[in-house]
């Protein structure tokens, strides 16, 4: 299943999300980025060296079981632009 998230303001809703769905982002390109964080960088709007860093406009980001957590580096933007996803 893929799940389009438009400017970050998507809503699913009811969906169940499965390890193996792809979550994807589009964007202006150079405007925004995803970072695949962990919860303490999505708290705080942090980011680390090692962090998984997206810049393609069109993301394409494979679930997760548990917890998937996703902001926008791009300095002002967290904590507008940040969403989390749980995977059962």
């Amino acid at each position: 299943m893929n799940y389009k998230d438009e400017n970050w303001v998507g809503k699913p809703g009811n969906i169940i999300f499965m390890a193996g769905d792809r979550y994807v982002f589009n964007y202006r390109k150079g405007e925004h980025n995803v970072v695949v964080v962990n919860k303490e960088g999505f708290d705080n709007c942090k980011t680390t060296p090692t962090d998984k860093v997206y810049t393609s406009g069109k993301d394409s980001i494979t679930l997760q079981h548990g917890d998937n957590y996703f902001i926008c580096s791009m300095k002002g933007h967290c904590p507008t632009m940040r969403t989390s996803r749980h995977v059962p």
